[in-house]
Parts: structure tokens; C-alpha cells; sequence
């Protein structure tokens, strides 16, 4: 089944990647490869397996199906429900176990560093940069990643995936990064990072 999934997910993304217009059939094809993430987790939780945190991913993973559509269309709806996305998964880790240090140390350096990102590129577009949303975005997606590197495993490799794409995707918007293997990397990283996380459930 996961392997079917993948196979799915794969297929779609080279669709995704390859097709040039931007009509409603890319964000279909956009929108496949999260629904297979979410397809596994479920089906894990139907196996029996289920647990507080496997919901809470599955809601997030839900989420982010519901942002790639929304992104495709404007980026305040889409960047408010990968906010969603990132509530759930933050839930998720936090109830798997207590934290530490480790936590501390990953949010303040991945904080600190998408912040000074932030401050440094929007004076080139600050009306597509509300200051208030970024941070509490960045906020956001620091917890997550964070929390998940310090469960380790498939989780930690989930998190840091998911600020990497998240990253190119701040500095393709700024104009920092161009070309199509950006774009590639971009999107590569976001879907094993849905497939990391809902593995790591």
C-alpha cells in the first residue's frame, strides 16, 4: 500500500512539475501527492494502529491538501492553512513526548535565521510580506520542525524537509533564488516531507 502510494505521489509530482499552464488540472495534479501522504496515514489508522498524535497528522495532512489547492489561487488563504497544518503537527509531537533541550537549541537557531531572512529580503516586495504574518508563520514552522528533530527518526527528517521547501519557497518569492531546479527541490522536498511525517506517526 505505501508503496503504491508513493509510486502515485511520484507520478504526479512530475506531472505537477512538467505541466506549464496553471489551470485547474495542475492543481490537481499539485493536490495528489498530499492526498496520498493523508491516504497512508489513514490507512495506518485503520490498521489499528491509531493514536491521538496519528489524528492530529491526518487533520494537518488534510490541511495542507486544502493549502495546495488555496495556494494556487492566492497566498494569504494558502499560507493561513499551512499555519493550520503546522498546529496539528506541532500537537502531534508535543503529545508523542516531553521535550528538551534539543527543542530549544533547533527553535532558536531555525527562528533566529528564518527572521533575519525575513528582515533582510522584504524590503525588496514588503506589501507581499505582512510582518505580523511571517513571523507568526515562522513562529509556527520553527515549533514543528523543531519538535520533530527532536523526536528524531522519520519526524526529524520530516520537519527539516518541510522548512527546507518552505525556505526556497520565501526566497523564490523574493527573488533570491530562480530556475526550474529550485522549483524542483521545492516541491520534492515538501511531498517527502508529508510522507516523512505521516510514516513517522
Amino acid at each position: 500500500m505505501a508503496i503504491a502510494l508513493i509510486v502515485i505521489a511520484v507520478l504526479f509530482y512530475v506531472l505537477f512539475m512538467t505541466r506549464e499552464d496553471k489551470g485547474h488540472i495542475k492543481t490537481v495534479y499539485k493536490c495528489v501527492p498530499t492526498l496520498c501522504a493523508c491516504a497512508l496515514a489513514v490507512y495506518t489508522a485503520l490498521k489499528g494502529n491509531a493514536s491521538v498524535n496519528l489524528y492530529l497528522i491526518i487533520c494537518g495532512l488534510a490541511f495542507c491538501v486544502l493549502a495546495d489547492a488555496a495556494l494556487e489561487k492566492a497566498i494569504i488563504p494558502g499560507a493561513a492553512l499551512f499555519g493550520a497544518a503546522h498546529l496539528c503537527f506541532t500537537a502531534a509531537f508535543i503529545v508523542s513526548r516531553s521535550h528538551g533541550y534539543v527543542f530549544i537549541v533547533c527553535f532558536a537557531v531555525l527562528f533566529t535565521f528564518l527572521c533575519y531572512m525575513f528582515t533582510k529580503l522584504r524590503k525588496h516586495k514588503p506589501e507581499q510580506a505582512p510582518f505580523i504574518g511571517f513571523i507568526l508563520y515562522a513562529f509556527l514552522l520553527s515549533v514543528m520542525a523543531s519538535l520533530g528533530i527532536d523526536l528524531g527518526g522519520a519526524l526529524a527528517a520530516g520537519g527539516v524537509l518541510f522548512a527546507l521547501s518552505d525556505t526556497i519557497l520565501f526566497l523564490r518569492m523574493f527573488g533570491a533564488l530562480h530556475g526550474k531546479v529550485y522549483g524542483w527541490v521545492l516541491m520534492g522536498a515538501y511531498y517527502a516531507a508529508l510522507f516523512l511525517i505521516a510514516a513517522g506517526a
